[in-house]
């Protein structure tokens, strides 16, 4: 009797610390907004071990608004507990995001103006080529990626075209990658990845 209890009791603690253990997904409504600012909600969103989307027509007409809202107040939830910050971890995040959004834009007019004729350069060659960035972990440190996808060709895929490596405090960019590359991480919603 005690050895099924115990099983039982295992059984549950297995399942509760999976659902820790993966990254919980949290979902916004609404029209997604543009790479950079996606750029800054993946950034604080992999620093925070979470994921955030946006729930598509498909997934709202899956699901229905009410389904929706009732899986978010779950995640919700457990993403308060797992951040330690309670209820109002959502307003926390945002604020995080916009900071992160600021920086990067700061990063992004720096590199635009050193780089201005690589990037004339480049717009032959590629549709609109912008800037998405990594952070290093909780630090000010990032990986600065020039993406853009062909003018010409099959293959439609974002790729890297050039990379720098940037410390935020010392402002200074060192020339990484000359090659093409994939992009390390994705932005699904803006089809980036």
């Amino acid at each position: 009797m005690n050895f099924s209890r115990y099983i039982c009791s295992l059984m549950v603690l297995l399942c509760i610390s999976n659902i820790y253990a993966q990254r919980p997904v949290y979902y916004l409504m609404g029209r997604p907004a543009d790479y950079t600012y996606n750029n800054a909600v993946h950034t604080i969103a992999d620093s925070w071990k979470i994921d955030v989307g946006y729930a598509g027509f498909d997934v709202i007409e899956q699901f229905g608004f009410e389904q929706l809202n009732h899986y978010n107040d779950s995640v919700s939830k457990v993403i308060a507990t797992q951040t330690g910050i309670g209820e109002v971890w959502i307003d926390s995040f945002f604020l995080m995001v916009r900071l992160e959004d600021e920086r990067q834009d700061a990063l992004r007019t720096q590199l635009v103006k050193i780089l201005s004729e690589e990037i004339k350069l480049l717009s032959a060659e590629f549709v609109e080529p912008f800037f998405l960035f990594e952070r290093h972990h909780r630090t000010l440190r990032y990986t600065c990626y020039l993406v853009g996808q062909k003018r010409e060709g099959e293959d439609k895929s974002f790729q890297v075209k050039a990379a720098w490596k940037v410390n935020k405090k010392r402002g200074k960019f060192r020339r990484i990658r000359k090659t093409s590359a994939l992009l390390p991480f994705t932005i699904n919603v803006n089809g980036i990845g």
